[in-house]
């Protein structure tokens, strides 16, 4: 796709403490295409912006649409940088970390 369609040519822009729960994500929006004939999930951005995941992308269903809001919502409970249980902060910057990633840690 061009640049004018996706940023996904910027890359995933998050931390890495998100992986698992972009990799859950992911399997289960391929789940409801593959089984349950779903659109075809195609991101167009992946990023943090206040704080927790932001999930953009084209063609989605209302069950898929519930998946990336889930996620999202999920995302501001686990910290961006290690994946630990997290919560937002607001220290001149909004960040989701765990007291060990915490600004004031």
């Amino acid at each position: 796709m061009p640049m004018s369609e996706t940023a996904m040519c910027w890359g995933i822009t998050c931390g890495n403490g998100w992986f698992h729960l972009l990799d859950a994500l992911c399997a289960q929006l391929q789940s409801e295409t593959s089984r349950d004939g779903a659109p075809q999930v195609i991101a167009t951005q992946v990023k943090e912006k206040y704080g927790t995941l932001r999930f953009y992308a084209r063609i989605t269903n209302d069950r898929q649409d519930a998946m990336i809001d889930l996620a999202e919502e999920l995302s501001g409970r686990i910290c961006e940088t290690c994946g630990a249980p997290g919560k937002l902060l607001l220290n001149g910057w909004v960040m989701t970390r765990c007291a060990s990633h915490s600004p004031a840690a």
